[in-house]
């Protein structure tokens, strides 16, 4: 298992940037069609990355994942885009917190790193600027957006909050200020893709 986990994501890293080569620019009605065909792709991507930091930062620690499965389904009676299981009966509430919280450093990363190669190296208007933008920027910030708004017990931000104690407080300071300039960022990058 963890041999899978960590090839799939090397090469998940090593052919994402790639996609930045297709440097052909596009008119609006072309990047919108890009972007038809590629979200489901991305929304998919993004969950499996989702799932996967779960589960390396469980292996991380010492832990068997006992459940991976980064796609749809239902657990029980409730539908959910992914999960990852494991059995630690000795974990401690800060453990817990960072595999929890590992998805959103992800996240974070991608985007900046995106935000980064969108303003100095590719332009937004090619078909790899399209996917770098929908892919690196707003997939990314839509995952950690709905998760820190979730109201759902299940969902990662509210349980990091139950157990997170009396830093609940910084975290929330700290994610609300990622997704504030996340806005801004995503706001910025889209006019210029809009024109």
């Amino acid at each position: 298992m963890k041999k899978i986990l960590c090839i799939f994501l090397i090469l998940l890293l090593i052919l994402f940037p790639q996609a930045s080569l297709a440097n052909e620019e596009l008119d609006l009605s072309e990047k919108l069609a890009v972007s038809l065909v590629v979200t489901p792709f991305i929304l998919q991507h993004q969950v499996f990355i989702h799932e996967s930091f779960h589960a390396l930062t469980i292996l991380s620690q010492g832990t068997e994942v006992t459940r991976f499965a980064p796609y749809p389904h239902y657990m029980g009676d409730r539908f959910v885009l992914g999960s990852v299981s494991s059995e630690c009966l000795t974990c401690t509430d800060a453990q817990h917190v960072s595999v929890l919280l590992s998805p959103f450093i992800a996240n974070a990363n991608m985007f900046a790193t995106s935000d980064i190669t969108l303003t100095h190296f590719v332009d937004i208007n090619t078909v790899g600027g399209t996917i770098i933008f929908l892919g690196g920027m707003v997939a990314p910030y839509i995952n950690t957006t709905a998760q820190f708004f979730s109201t759902k017990a299940q969902s990662d931000w509210p349980e990091m909050r139950r157990l997170s104690g009396d830093k609940e407080v910084a975290l929330n300071v700290i994610f609300g200020l990622l997704i504030a300039v996340g806005t801004i960022r995503i706001l910025q990058h889209s006019f210029e893709w809009l024109n």
